[in-house]
């Protein structure tokens, strides 16, 4: 079974955080994660833009998590992380870790402003 992670919401109001929370609890988004992890069996978390890729529940996969348990993370995984969230600003990218584990982000915009990243992978290819 797949693992979805629960990211935390900034409650300051802005506009931004206002539109992720919105995203996050809409019923349609909620049937399209459960369709997409049924269909693959993938993890589909929607992240905040902006957040920190070194989180543990950033992990979805058990070998991801394992290996960036506590606090010796792996440097390696917060590059690709890192490197995924900044190409996906404003276009879908995958990366591929030192492991070779394969990860995607999708920008989600909203006037001209990526408000949140589709994120999903974690996977052998």
């Amino acid at each position: 079974m797949a693992r979805t992670a629960s990211f935390p919401v900034n409650h300051s109001g802005d506009g931004e955080d206002r539109i992720f929370r919105r995203l996050l609890e809409a019923p349609l988004f909620q049937t399209y994660r459960k369709a997409f992890t049924d269909a693959t069996g993938l993890a589909l978390n929607l992240v905040p833009a902006g957040f920190g890729v070194e989180d543990e529940q950033w992990f979805s996969n058990p070998f991801c998590r394992e290996i960036n348990r506590g606090r010796s993370s792996c440097g390696e995984c917060a590059k690709a992380h890192q490197c995924l969230g900044e190409v996906s600003g404003e276009r879908s990218e995958t990366v591929t870790c030192f492991a070779g584990l394969r990860e995607t982000g999708i920008p989600v915009r909203s006037a001209n402003r990526t408000v949140a990243l589709l994120h999903t992978g974690q996977v052998f290819t």
